[in-house]
């Protein structure tokens, strides 16, 4: 079976699972209400120790931020497939392993921009902010590029938390953490040490980040194309590492039958 028919199928399963896992109702109340109250905490830290620049900052950043935080629930799909009992049989298809689990999700990065446009919205009229609440919308492909970027990264952590079902939670956060820190979120890139400055060059979540905030300031056309352009490559290079990694994970699973739920 080719990636694209084995994508494309794990995604029809994937929305297929997604009225399971949320309601309308528990998706505002347990999820968007949180992500906007976690957003609001930051800025409101950012303005009362620093300035309402340093807030702005910190505000657009966390907005971003949250379609990152919410992709990385692919963690949480790999482990309900050990736990469920159907990862033998997906290991057992013939088809790439990481090509299914990058299927798998990719729901979340639909509900992640949807998250982050709309806490954009809601937060541009409780704070008083240099950006209008509809500039965002128009930024959405370029979300939706973050979105794709981190969940191929959260698909990396996954193949992690693939052998280790049982801490499928301190993966997630640990991956989001990095992003959290690294990637210009609360304070930006340049300040940092220069081994995290380059580690930082190659986490999805930091050149669109850039992309987003060049828009909102003005910056010139190649300010912005430029980091797009980063951003692809980058996730580009997070999808590859992601087919290429379940696949070995896989194969030993085979060898020493640990993928069995039972196990």
């Amino acid at each position: 079976m080719t990636d694209l028919r084995v994508l494309m199928a794990a995604l029809r399963v994937s929305l297929s699972e997604l009225p399971t896992t949320f309601t309308p109702l528990s998706w505002v109340t347990s999820w968007l209400i949180r992500s906007m109250f976690q957003v609001i905490f930051f800025a409101l830290l950012g303005k009362f120790a620093s300035s309402d620049a340093q807030a702005h900052y910190i505000l657009l950043g966390n907005i971003v931020a949250v379609i990152a935080l919410e992709v990385m629930m692919i963690n949480t799909t790999a482990a309900l497939d050990w736990y469920q009992g159907t990862l033998p049989f997906l290991v057992s298809a013939p088809a790439n392993v990481g090509a299914i689990y990058l299927g798998r999700g990719l729901q979340w990065v639909v509900t992640g921009a949807v998250s982050s446009n709309l806490i954009f919205i809601i937060t541009s009229f409780v704070f008083p902010v240099p950006w209008a609440w509809w500039q965002l919308l128009p930024m959405t492909p370029l979300l939706l590029l973050i979105g794709f970027g981190t969940y191929c990264y959260g698909c990396m952590t996954a193949a992690v938390a693939f052998r280790n079902p049982k801490y499928r939670g301190f993966f997630t956060n640990l991956g989001f953490l990095i992003l959290a820190v690294c990637c210009g979120i609360n304070v930006p890139v340049s300040a940092f040490p220069t081994p995290v400055e380059w580690l930082a060059q190659v986490l999805p979540l930091t050149h669109g980040l850039e992309a987003i905030r060049a828009i909102i300031d003005g910056d010139g056309a190649a300010t912005v194309t430029a980091q797009i352009l980063l951003e692809l490559v980058v996730a580009a290079g997070w999808l590859v590492l992601t087919r290429l990694s379940f696949q070995p994970l896989a194969a030993r699973g085979r060898r020493d039958g640990s993928l069995s739920f039972t196990s």
